[in-house]
């Protein structure tokens, strides 16, 4: 299923980003079909997200996200992201995790990310 019409996973990122930040993820007034699309093809920022496993992969990358990194969506979601920054800012980045851990968001990232090929280079 293109993540652009998973309802299901939109509704999920949706509720958490309301939950944590007490505002809406999308314009007001989308259905979840509407909000699925205009977050995955035309949103004006990035957004990542990924699993809660001990060593956790990308479940989620816009198509704005996918253009900063490199990676199309089948690449994104196979990156664990702990191999989103190059080597030397990987301290700066393990930083940021942990604020994500405390605070369950970070809102306005501003970081370099890793479009490194393969993997882990």
């Amino acid at each position: 299923m293109s993540p652009s019409m998973d309802t299901e996973l939109f509704r999920l990122l949706a509720n958490s980003y309301r939950r944590l930040l007490g505002q809406p993820l999308v314009p007001e007034g989308m259905s979840g079909a509407e909000g699925a699309v205009w977050l995955y093809e035309a949103a004006p920022f990035g957004l990542l997200a990924h699993g809660t496993q001990a060593d956790p992969v990308f479940m989620y990358g816009n198509r704005c996200a996918q253009a900063i990194f490199g990676y199309n969506w089948e690449e994104i979601t196979a990156l664990p992201s702990r191999l989103s920054a190059q080597a030397p800012e990987r301290s700066e980045r393990q930083a940021f995790l942990d604020s994500v851990t405390r605070e369950g968001f970070v809102k306005d990232y501003r970081g370099s990310g890793s479009s490194a090929r393969p993997y882990g280079n």
